[in-house]
């Protein structure tokens, strides 16, 4: 049982909201992100523009638009991603859309036990980080990504990702992903 009123904030509203508060803990496991990210604005946190524009226009974005994501791109300490991801998805779901935030290894292993996430949107905090010292992912591991990708498309699927540099998750995972991220996602430059 929660210890604080998920209503407290008024972001939550009992009339348009009463069901996911009854399955919050639930809901929240299956984002994968903690119940606060669920009632807490967009607004109280660092969310560019970008972001919440990308938020407005959600239901759009695929059919209209012709993108499939957002790609946060760029090195910034001040910046994090996780808690961005988290936000991002707590108000996916305040508006009925199911979000998970996984990790790209969770992803690859949800993959090989049960098929493409079939999440509305698909949050990856770690799509590409330059880790030093960190060996080039595997021609299996790069099939995967971009069956990931191109297989959301087709579904109409949004993706949001995490690259710290796009030239250098171009030159480890190849030109196709670069492409496809770079005609199909919006930008959020993270610094």
């Amino acid at each position: 049982m929660l210890s604080v009123d998920p209503y407290a904030t008024k972001v939550l509203q009992p009339d348009a909201h009463s069901w996911l508060v009854a399955n919050l803990e639930s809901v929240a496991a299956d984002a994968g992100i903690s119940p606060d990210r669920i009632w807490t604005s967009m607004y109280d946190t660092d969310a560019t523009p970008a972001e919440i524009e990308y938020l407005r226009a959600f239901r759009r974005q695929a059919a209209i638009l012709g993108k499939y994501g957002l790609v946060f791109v760029g090195e910034n300490p001040q910046r994090d991603i996780i808690a961005a991801m988290s936000y991002l998805a707590g108000a996916l779901l305040r508006n009925r859309t199911r979000a998970r935030v996984m990790p790209v290894a969770d992803v690859l292993d949800y993959m090989a036990s049960d098929g493409h996430p079939d999440h509305t949107c698909l949050l990856i905090p770690d799509f590409h980080e330059l880790i030093a010292g960190q060996q080039k992912a595997t021609r299996h591991r790069i099939s995967k990504l971009v069956s990931l990708l191109l297989k959301r498309q087709a579904a109409g699927l949004q993706t949001i990702l995490y690259v710290s540099d796009m030239n250098a998750m171009q030159l480890e995972y190849g030109n196709l992903i670069g492409r496809h991220i770079t005609s199909h996602y919006h930008f959020v430059d993270v610094g």
